[in-house]
């Protein structure tokens, strides 16, 4: 399905970092529409239960509004679930809106004429995305302008609404399904789970993966597969994923999946983002030293003052499997 943006506000934090906020409706083509925020528009929330090892680390968005004579926000009162998203997006510097301009270039251009802001440098890239919630609405009763309050979610604390997908069937390239002895399997892999559940989310996000931990052959003592990650490589029976012939839920799987391998995921710059809780130790003891030399020519590797650290972190990206 697709969002179209029908409202907007531009507004920058507290540093003067420029920042955007877009509300978009569902299969919504028309105009875009201004609104005006608060003194703090926006807040993002992330709930962990000051619980370091917790799997799933949702987030939320409350966004701040005031309604006025022109601009009333009584459609967000009442409307159907995953009608309404809300976006936040971060403005970073765009080197080729600059010097790289191709007005530079033309000799004949009027430049008393031209309105071009030669000192917009700036790119919008998605912060945060979530679906507005229906039922928190909240405004002042009062005489315009008030405020008013919107809140939406990135609905990983929802995924306990939804049963465990099936397991992967195999089919022919008309799409018909394999009958063969051997061509169905009952073992697919953890990755292909937390794939299946996050779409379950409805927010069609790329996942980031970050975790050390990697298969190997033992006949051989090196990594069986380069490009997989932790999640490809553990494989699980779907019948394992029952309690007493019943499905569990999205949401215990996604949990327990995560804590096996000590993991955590969470929402950041509109991508999900599972990373190996024991990175965030490993990287801050493990990378390059730097030492520098003295006038004698020895090592100062002693010397805490001269000693450079730098802590090595990869991501890898994961596509569709």
């Amino acid at each position: 399905m697709a969002y179209g943006v029908k409202y907007e506000l531009d507004f920058s934090d507290v540093k003067g970092n420029q920042r955007s906020l877009q509300i978009l409706k569902k299969n919504y083509v028309g105009d875009v529409n201004p609104i005006v925020g608060t003194a703090n528009p926006v807040i993002i929330k992330y709930t962990n239960d000051d619980d370091f090892y917790n799997p799933i680390i949702g987030s939320s968005c409350i966004v701040n509004l005031k309604n006025t004579d022109t601009i009333s926000y009584d459609e967000f009162i009442n409307f159907d679930e995953r009608e309404y998203k809300i976006r936040v997006n971060i403005g970073v510097e765009d080197e080729a809106a600059d010097i790289d301009s191709p007005l530079w270039q033309v000799a004949d251009t009027n430049w008393d004429a031209t309105n071009y802001n030669w000192a917009t440098g700036t790119i919008f890239q998605v912060y945060w995305e979530g679906f507005l919630v229906s039922d928190t609405f909240t405004e002042a009763i009062q005489s315009k302008p008030f405020d008013i309050s919107l809140r939406a979610i990135d609905n990983l604390g929802t995924l306990d609404s939804f049963l465990i997908p099936d397991g992967r069937i195999n089919t022919n390239a008309d799409g018909t399904i394999k009958v063969a002895a051997g061509e169905q399997t009952l073992l697919d892999s953890a990755f292909y789970y937390i794939h299946k559940i996050l779409a379950f989310t409805g927010l069609d996000f790329d996942i980031y993966i970050q975790n050390n931990i990697r298969k190997i052959n033992p006949s051989t003592g090196s990594v069986e597969t380069e490009n997989n990650n932790l999640f490809q490589d553990i494989l699980i029976n779907e019948f394992a994923l029952q309690e007493n012939f019943s499905k569990l839920s999205s949401k215990k799987v996604l949990e327990n999946i995560l804590r096996i391998t000590n993991s955590r995921i969470y929402q950041a710059n509109a991508s999900w983002y599972i990373v190996s809780n024991s990175n965030y130790y490993d990287t801050s003891i493990s990378g390059a030293l730097t030492t520098t030399v003295d006038s004698t020519g020895d090592s100062t590797e002693e010397n805490q003052d001269n000693t450079v650290f730098n802590p090595q972190v990869t991501t890898l990206a994961i596509g569709t499997p």
